[in-house]
């Protein structure tokens, strides 16, 4: 994997994460959309289009956390990602931040689910139940840059709730392109817990910088 190496790279201005700019970001996904028609001209990236020009114009995203919304048409990225520039990481940090701490009151200690199938229905296991931030985490699955999981302890109303209030803040950086998959907001489930973040298959933060990232997010 490829390491992004410097603090200095993160210096510049931040993104910003109100309305106006998620409406600027929906809007930049609509003329990746039109590429993927032009490229393709097919029913399906023209429902596509269509699904993605009414986001622009509601300010509303499409999709959820469970299901993000990949818009096709970009082509591989050489001149870098939006995540590794200025102080993005950083400040994307502190937005998820703020969402973890809101709901510390949440957590606990541990809880207990059904054990899995092929164990009596009497059988539990117990599981943790925090709120946990993640740089440069391999769930077994997939690898995330940055992510938040959050234990099967904690209930499901309180996950989802969670996770919809970070969609909108990890898709200012999703960057997802049909090639190398580029940076793409994901979503994994689990027993144990689930995993809602920004996926990569080709770069991670290095341990340095990741440190910094990480305190930003406690």
């Amino acid at each position: 994997m490829k390491n992004v190496n410097t603090f200095e790279e993160f210096l510049n201005e931040n993104v910003r994460f109100d309305k106006r700019s998620l409406k600027q970001k929906l809007e930049g996904k609509v003329e990746i959309a039109k590429k993927a028609v032009e490229k393709w001209d097919s029913q399906i990236y023209k429902d596509n289009l269509a699904t993605i020009e009414k986001a622009a114009k509601t300010g509303v995203l499409p999709g959820s956390y469970d299901s993000p919304w990949h818009v096709q048409g970009e082509d591989r990225r050489e001149d870098g990602f939006e995540l590794f520039n200025g102080r993005n990481a950083i400040s994307l940090a502190e937005e998820i931040g703020k969402v973890i701490q809101k709901y510390k009151k949440d957590e606990v200690s541990s809880s207990s689910i059904p054990a899995a199938g092929g164990w009596s229905g009497t059988m539990r296991s117990t599981v943790g139940g925090s709120i946990e931030p993640r740089v440069n985490f391999n769930n077994g699955k997939n690898n995330f840059l940055i992510a938040v999981t959050v234990g099967g302890g904690i209930s499901s109303s309180v996950r989802q709730q969670i996770f919809t209030e970070l969609y909108p803040i990890f898709f200012m950086f999703d960057e997802y392109n049909g090639s190398n998959g580029g940076i793409m907001v994901s979503y994994d489930s689990g027993t144990n817990y689930d995993t809602f973040g920004l996926k990569c298959s080709f770069s991670q933060f290095n341990q340095g910088f990741a440190g910094q990232i990480i305190k930003s997010m406690s």
